[in-house]
């Protein structure tokens, strides 16, 4: 089983959304269920041995192995810094990134790794989790960075200079 913790920032945009679809879960939304891999037998007249070997092949392609990402957010933080490197975590939130890594300890799921974005906070948090897991190896990735994936069109003028990252 693989376990990823993720530290992520979460956008804050003021988006009003005046529909909201809710769609059901496609399990097979990957297309890699073993009934899209393999032709369905064709024919009402099928011997019985011709159907067992189908439903053999389709039960040995069936996936087994299963992946699981827990998102963590960073704790409370200075909001009031003006630079990443100013928005630190205050007290509290090494308190709370420290209750975070006590309640995954307590869970004993088999970790493989932490995933963390690069800013200060996020970077913060998952140094006082990985502290709880030695073993499990720590990369950065800048792409989970608080910020607008791309530039707005037309473009917006409540995007601050650090958001601004195409």
């Amino acid at each position: 089983m693989l376990i990823i913790i993720v530290l992520i920032v979460v956008l804050n945009l003021s988006l009003t959304v005046s529909l909201l679809v809710i769609h059901k879960w496609d399990y097979d939304w990957d297309k890699r269920q073993p009934e899209n891999i393999f032709k369905p037998l064709k024919g009402s007249f099928r011997d019985e041995s011709e159907e067992n070997k189908y439903n053999e092949k389709l039960e040995k392609a069936r996936v087994t192995a299963s992946r699981h990402l827990l998102l963590i957010r960073h704790g409370q933080y200075n909001a009031k810094g003006n630079t990443d490197t100013e928005r630190s975590l205050t007290e509290l939130g090494r308190g709370q990134a420290y209750e975070a890594a006590q309640r995954l300890r307590e869970l004993n799921l088999p970790y493989s790794l932490i995933v963390q974005s690069t800013m200060t906070r996020a970077t913060e948090t998952a140094q006082i989790i990985s502290k709880q897991f030695p073993q499990v190896p720590v990369t950065s990735c800048d792409l989970l960075r608080e910020g607008v994936p791309f530039a707005p069109e037309p473009p917006t003028s409540n995007i601050n200079d650090e958001e601004k990252r195409v």
